[in-house]
């Protein structure tokens, strides 16, 4: 311990230096100088731990990984933008496939292509998985940009955007999804695989509905979305079959109480039973056959009847872009029997 203590004729000095720093101070107990010179120790030294600049340690970073590099893409770039959460969805699928500690420069082209055939083989279009190519050199760019990686990866070629069939359920598969759910005690479940058929919602617009978002004293009756994928909320009409699977679950509901996922049932609960079914019937294309598919079957029995118009089916499922519908009017030549009628006059 730094500092003397000394005897004088009223008592004891206390003289304490430190750093070029001196402080003293009298007492008249030896017991109470003691004390007093441990204080002042103690302060000097916090006064100059505060004044000193720490020395920052070297960090010997190797690589950057996935779950940092889609951190830094969100923090320096889709932060405050429309598409974020699309962009962080998609960067998630990258950290599914490869893990989140993946080092980004080790990606080569062959691993990148595998991770698309894989994405193609769970009936995602083409243009979706270059969306994701695209999310990950947004995201690659901005750690560039900021210090954080010192080159890209070499990366195949995006991929042709020739549409591909839609996965759509077949009536069959509707009869038995809807039966196995039911016996497997999650009537829920069934009412909202229906629902979905006749709305063409996505699973978190059916999962984010409350009693306050329907409208049951118009014909016919009606749904807002208010949050959606791509930020556009929508109100829809309800088909009798619709009304019919949701009617039961307003019962009793608070205006701002969840209409499903009310019993417990959660997406990976409903996932887990999607999978079960497609055991149970069994399924050959497995992977494609998801929930997602209702929208399909749903957007694809729309465009069977003449009467409805891209732009009819954008509004309805709340699609932004003529080229997002357009996968399911392709197989539809119901708009070119008026251009044969108009030929054979």
């Amino acid at each position: 311990m730094l500092g003397t203590i000394r005897k004088v004729q009223k008592g004891y000095v206390v003289d304490v230096s430190f750093n070029g720093a001196r402080k003293t101070k009298q007492c008249k107990l030896k017991s109470e100088a003691i004390q007093i010179r441990k204080e002042i120790n103690k302060e000097l030294t916090e006064l100059f731990k505060q004044d000193a600049k720490p020395t920052l340690p070297v960090k010997h970073k190797v690589g950057l990984s996935l779950n940092e590099l889609k951190r830094i893409g969100h923090d320096k770039h889709y932060k405050h933008i429309a598409s974020c959460r699309e962009a962080m969805h998609g960067m998630n699928s990258l950290i599914n496939y490869f893990g989140g500690d993946f080092n980004i420069e080790d990606l080569d082209a062959v691993q990148f292509d595998n991770f698309r055939q894989d994405e193609l083989s769970k009936d995602n279009q083409p243009s979706t998985v270059n969306k994701k190519h695209s999310y990950l050199n947004i995201c690659m760019d901005a750690a560039i940009t900021y210090g954080l990686l010192k080159k890209l990866p070499v990366l195949p070629k995006r991929l042709p955007e020739v549409p591909n069939p839609k996965r759509c359920f077949t009536e069959e598969e509707q009869d038995f999804f809807i039966h196995f759910f039911t016996r497997s005690s999650y009537p829920q479940l069934a009412d909202l695989f229906v629902f979905s058929l006749e709305t063409c919602i996505r699973w978190g617009e059916g999962a984010n509905m409350r009693r306050k978002h329907f409208q049951v004293k118009s014909e016919p009756k009606k749904v807002f979305i208010p949050k959606t994928k791509n930020g556009n909320p929508r109100t829809i009409p309800l088909s009798k079959k619709a009304w019919a699977a949701i009617e039961p679950w307003l019962v009793g509901k608070k205006k701002d109480e969840r209409v499903w996922l009310s019993d417990g049932l959660t997406y990976d609960r409903a996932r887990r039973l999607v999978d079960k079914a497609k055991y149970a019937m069994p399924v050959d294309d497995f992977a494609k056959l998801t929930w997602h598919c209702t929208r399909h079957t749903c957007a694809t029995k729309l465009v069977a009847d003449p009467s409805v118009s891209q732009f009819d089916l954008m509004a309805f499922g709340g699609w932004k872009s003529l080229k997002a519908v357009q996968v399911y009017f392709h197989a539809n030549i119901h708009p070119l029997n008026r251009c044969v009628n108009a030929l054979n006059k």
